[in-house]
């Protein structure tokens, strides 16, 4: 299953992205989810391992994306599973973030791709014990103001996922205290339907022959709000329950915000590729 960044519509704009996945399903036309396995990968650096994949889309060197401007550059899920016989399979569902117990453990003991520093480099999320579960980083021509404030000023805008409300701290935790749950866990569990694709289209001999992709649409996360503004708490949004961009991108993708419920996610989607289309667009 390979990942592909849909582009931000306004041009100008430079933004870079970074996200944990893990617990991959299909979905039955009857609901009933078959569990599908991580590929553990080899080698020093793997951006996976069998708990959680590092779809990493940073970019290093300027505007540019692909394996030359980021060295740990990876848009690829390896799963596999099996279907029973007569079965439909009508989703693919996954959970973004990191598992609770590994977000809650030393990133320097931590196997890849959740190591920091390592691949984890610039993810984890200290101040909250644990990691971004996912960034979305711009930088909008101009920056960003505040309009209430004119002083109040900044040239990136940030939306960054993670757990909120950890009880126990980091120092605790290396202490050997037990982690305790979070007030706000924000781990999305994102459902996309298949219609008219076929399972045969998820599944591929090499890395070249998909058909079909997860795509991630930045505009959609957030719409109904500007990144050329910020009217309070961290830039953007970087998941305080009381930051009013968090409002909109919450509900973007699909998570409960103060006393708002959870609603659709409309980020990531499914979408079919020509079989000569490039893998790493």
């Amino acid at each position: 299953m390979r990942t592909h960044v849909q582009e931000f519509s306004t041009a100008g704009r430079r933004f870079t992205i970074h996200l944990y996945a893990h617990d991959f399903k299909l979905v039955t036309d009857e609901g009933v989810e078959i569990d599908l396995t991580l590929n553990t990968l080899s080698g020093d650096s793997p951006a996976q391992n069998d708990r959680v994949v590092q779809l990493d889309l940073r970019d290093t060197v300027g505007c540019e994306s692909g394996a030359d401007a980021n060295p740990n550059f990876n848009d690829l899920a390896m799963v596999s599973g099996t279907v029973p016989e007569g079965v439909t399979v009508s989703a693919l569902r996954f959970t973004l973030g990191v598992p609770f117990d590994l977000n809650h453990a030393s990133q320097s003991d931590a196997a890849e791709p959740l190591r920091n520093p390592g691949r984890a480099s610039g993810a984890g999320w200290n101040w909250q014990n644990g990691y971004k579960f996912a960034s979305f980083d711009v930088m909008p021509v101009g920056g960003w103001t505040d309009p209430a404030d004119a002083e109040r000023t900044g040239s990136r805008w940030n939306a960054h996922i993670g757990s909120t409300g950890c009880p126990v701290t980091a120092s605790e935790l290396e202490s050997g205290t037990e982690p305790e749950a979070c007030t706000n866990e924000n781990r999305p569990v994102i459902t996309l339907a298949l219609g008219a694709f076929e399972l045969e289209d998820l599944e591929s001999e090499s890395l070249e022959s998909e058909s079909v992709q997860v795509v991630i649409d930045y505009a959609e996360l957030v719409d109904g709000v500007s990144v050329g503004q910020d009217e309070g708490g961290a830039p953007g949004c970087m998941s305080g329950p009381t930051d009013p961009e968090c409002e909109v991108v919450f509900a973007n993708l699909g998570l409960s915000w103060g006393d708002n419920a959870a609603l659709t996610q409309s980020v990531f989607t499914l979408e079919a590729v020509p079989q000569s289309a490039s893998s790493a667009e």
